[in-house]
């Protein structure tokens, strides 16, 4: 392709490259989910914004990683928890973040999602992805990616158990952070109404997690939700924030 040859690499190639990167470059995964949605026909625009990401890297060496805590309140994490008012939750072995954006993909109308879960105060999974659905407001953007979070914990919760030598269905209480109210209302009340009646049953599970004691929701303020970083962009403060809880710097 001469647009390859143009700017010096190959897209796919790239992209995949940044991939393995956004393993512990945790704070990276939004942009990256989006250049990867055009592996196939890339254009010039996405050429450009490659480039721009491929020049941060190299002006913004990594010098952080992921750090897991054997105690608990020595993590970014608990200190986070303590500040928002979430001090029940903040030694809790395994904790959920999620977020959306509302219907920001020109192409689909759907929304992008994305959580965290952290083991230890360390980031164990993370998620940058668009609702199977089109979602018809926030709330229920927030609502139906909390789901997608709660399924990918419930996989970390077996890993967690068998770790520790116990049956890997053992019930496990996973805390679960949301900065929409409205999305929290909707997950404790089993009313329908004209808003939530179209909602499918699979994304209901937020409330039968809550029944079954698999997880308990709890608010976190909106410019405080460490998984903001991957629904939308931020500016270079907001960012470092946010990276701060879960991105730790090492030694080089």
């Amino acid at each position: 392709m001469k647009i390859q040859e143009e700017f010096g690499f190959e897209y796919a190639a790239a992209v995949g490259s940044l991939i393995y990167l956004m393993n512990t470059f945790v704070k990276l995964a939004f942009p990256i989910r989006k250049l990867a949605k055009f592996m196939q026909k890339p254009g010039r625009k996405h050429f450009e914004i490659l480039k721009h990401l491929l020049h941060h890297i190299q002006c913004h060496r990594c010098s952080a990683g992921i750090k897991f805590y054997s105690d608990m309140k020595l993590s970014p994490l608990y200190q986070m928890m303590i500040e928002t008012g979430n001090a029940a939750h903040a030694d809790a072995p395994l904790i959920l973040f999620t977020d959306s954006s509302f219907q920001d993909c020109p192409d689909t109308t759907k929304s992008t999602g994305g959580y965290l879960i952290f083991m230890r105060g360390g980031v164990v999974d993370n998620s940058s992805h668009l609702a199977g659905v089109v979602c018809h407001s926030s709330c229920e953007a927030e609502y139906c990616h909390a789901t997608s979070g709660l399924m990918a914990a419930a996989f970390i919760r077996k890993v967690f158990n068998e770790i520790l030598g116990f049956n890997s269905d053992k019930p496990l209480t996973i805390p679960l952070g949301i900065d929409s109210q409205s999305a929290m209302d909707t997950a404790n009340s089993h009313k329908e109404t004209s808003r939530t009646r179209h909602i499918a049953p699979r994304y209901h599970y937020v409330r039968f997690a809550q029944m079954n004691s698999e997880t308990t929701l709890f608010k976190v303020d909106g410019t405080r939700n460490p998984s903001n970083s991957m629904t939308k962009v931020l500016t270079a403060d907001q960012l470092d924030e946010e990276a701060a809880i879960y991105q730790v710097e090492v030694d080089p």
